[in-house]
């Protein structure tokens, strides 16, 4: 910046400074809202004590395979075949745990997705 009697003007630094502690103060209002006691349910319209990312669940895997294969007749005819699998490895997706308090909190009871499918075709280009 300009300097002023030898000094360098810091002008350019005050509106990042007023931002940066503009931005600690919400954050720490939101930090004094996450400070609950374990078990108590938080009042209404307040974060609560539970980190992020500390309860999810898990992952998916889905392979799917397909295969081609073109048979000439003549020049411009010829067959198509194709076999295709989804889910070819047939696993296993488990649903998300139970998210409410209660008997069945935490608890994986269900799959999601399809099980294996294989479908086989027979196309004819003509």
């Amino acid at each position: 910046g300009a300097t002023r009697d030898g000094v360098r003007s810091r002008r350019r630094v005050w509106p990042l400074v007023i931002a940066v502690s503009a931005v600690a103060a919400v954050l720490g209002a939101v930090a004094a809202n996450m400070a609950l006691k374990p078990g108590v349910a938080p009042a209404a319209g307040q974060f609560g004590s539970c980190q992020v990312g500390a309860y999810h669940g898990p992952g998916n895997t889905n392979v799917d395979l397909s295969l081609f294969k073109s048979f000439p007749v003549r020049e411009a005819m010829h067959f198509e075949f194709r076999a295709e699998m989804f889910n070819a490895f047939n696993h296993a997706n488990f649903s998300n745990p139970g998210s409410f308090l209660g008997q069945g909190f935490g608890v994986i009871s269900s799959t999601i997705g399809d099980p294996r499918e294989i479908q086989f075709a027979l196309k004819f280009y003509f």
